[in-house]
């Protein structure tokens, strides 16, 4: 053989993987077979977890089907996903690693092969035990085809943990509202985040840290103005605590209005006793601003007393 022969050789065997690669690129998606690899992972607003919808849906790259949401689940090393709850009942079978899962208040430890069963609406919460990241598969259905469980409420009945969390880098997004990073809406989400997070810690510097002054509200008929952080008191959250409060949560957030500076936030959140029933729900409107660099809370109108 020439040299030139083997030198065409060569050529071939370097080609042959990119010219595969190009074929399946190119290859049409089937709609019976999805390679876990072709879907990306989706990051939670706090990072700790993530998952990848392989069936039902519409976050991109999976299998059809309208009456399920099935896929693979993540949470990292050392990280606790708070209390939540939403209408889609819920299975879990662990892969590898060890966690601490509660369900409607029962609390184990769960480990590779365990299969954990979340009624629609039952409160759920995961504490990763180990140095690992946790990995499950996850499964959602439809009740007696009720799809509308897929897009009810996803609620969130304590605050997140307090401080620096370990967890996941949010592709192409930033934990912090004011590095620049963030878009206006997602900025101003965040924020609702904070405020919302410091005020069921009963923290009330972290609290006003999250807004702007002169700060407004309006309530009751009346208008409130703030002139400066320190004119509240923490007795404020002794008066909510009589009432039977315990802790807030959003139910919703729109961003109905976003400018480079200023977004408008209609949201409906909910109080709740130590228990975790519902003792009232409001709706309200957030201005949130970027003044100075940061952004804060401007105002809130609210159906709140």
């Amino acid at each position: 053989m020439t040299l030139r022969a083997l030198a065409a050789l060569a050529a071939v065997a370097v080609l042959l993987p990119a010219l595969a690669a190009a074929g399946a690129a190119e290859e049409p998606a089937s709609p019976h077979f999805r390679d876990a690899d072709a879907v990306s992972w989706k990051t939670n607003d706090f990072a700790v977890a993530r998952w990848k919808t392989l069936v039902g849906g519409d976050e991109g790259g999976q299998l059809d089907d309208p009456d399920v949401r099935f896929g693979l689940w993540e949470l990292a090393p050392r990280a606790v996903y708070h209390g939540h709850r939403h209408a889609a009942p819920e299975l879990y079978h662990v892969l590898s690693g060890r966690a601490r899962w509660t369900v409607d208040g029962e609390v184990r430890e769960v480990g590779p092969g365990t299969t954990i069963r979340t009624p629609s609406g039952a409160v759920h919460r995961m504490e990763n035990l180990g140095d690992e990241t946790l990995r499950a598969v996850w499964f959602w259905w439809a009740p007696d085809g009720r799809r509308e469980v897929f897009d009810g409420v996803y609620e969130f009945t304590e605050p997140p943990p307090a401080g620096p969390t370990p967890g996941f880098a949010a592709p192409g997004r930033s934990r912090s509202p004011d590095d620049g990073t963030l878009a206006p809406a997602d900025a101003a989400l965040a924020v609702l985040d904070a405020f919302m997070a410091a005020f069921n810690a009963r923290d009330l510097e972290a609290w006003e840290a999250t807004c702007h002054f002169p700060h407004f509200r309006m309530a009751d008929g009346a208008l409130t103005i703030l002139p400066a952080a320190g004119e509240r008191s923490p007795a404020l959250f002794d008066a909510l605590a009589a009432t039977g409060w315990h802790h807030s949560a959003w139910l919703s957030r729109e961003v109905v209005q976003a400018g480079p500076d200023k977004v408008h936030v209609a949201v409906e959140f909910a109080r709740y006793r130590a228990d975790g029933s519902e003792l009232a729900r409001y709706a309200s409107l957030y201005v949130v601003t970027r003044e100075g660099g940061r952004w804060g809370i401007r105002g809130r109108s609210s159906f709140a007393p």
